[in-house]
């Protein structure tokens, strides 16, 4: 017979083999879901920072989009205040001009004006120097006047200059002042 201890032994071992085998079996069971565990945790951890580093990347060119946007925009704001500050200019040299056109242009149409004027008198004061007949005609109104003369007779009466003409205390009653040849 075998011996008790032996058995119990035995037994002992057989439940020791048969239940760390089943408790080693466990064990690996849940190291192999914690380490699939693990894995898809890697992989999820992995897409996560894979998506991260895509949305930053997008995130930088649309960024780098708008800063060229702004910077665009910058230099076309520049480009029109240049252009507003020279016609800014234009209009400040315009304002400042055009005082001095018309009191230029006063000036020019005074003097044109006071030019003509003087020419004006100058021609009427050298047509009466120069004309001859001014004289004869005066003359010959102030006897029509008298009644000396007739302006529409045939025959012209001419007068005597006035160095030839006799004064009053000249002339004595018996001769005509006048003669009609």
């Amino acid at each position: 017979m075998p011996d008790i201890r032996f058995v119990l032994f035995l037994s002992l071992i057989l439940v020791i083999c048969l239940g760390c085998d089943d408790e080693e079996k466990k064990l690996r069971e849940w190291q192999q879901q914690q380490v699939d565990q693990l894995q898809r945790q890697s992989q999820e951890n992995s897409a996560a920072a894979r998506a991260l580093v895509e949305a930053d990347a997008q995130s930088r060119r649309q960024f780098v989009a708008l800063e060229q946007s702004v910077q665009a925009e910058r230099q076309q704001l520049a480009g029109q205040y240049t252009a507003l500050d020279a016609d800014r200019k234009a209009v400040t040299a315009a304002r400042e001009r055009v005082p001095l056109l018309a009191t230029a242009f006063q000036g020019l149409a005074a003097l044109t004006l006071g030019i003509a004027a003087l020419w004006v008198c100058g021609r009427l004061l050298g047509r009466m120097s120069s004309d001859d007949d001014v004289g004869q005609l005066e003359e010959t109104l102030i006897l029509s006047l008298a009644g000396e003369t007739d302006l529409f007779a045939d025959e012209k009466v001419l007068l005597p200059r006035s160095q030839e003409v006799p004064t009053l205390e000249q002339a004595s009653p018996e001769e005509p002042a006048l003669s009609h040849d």
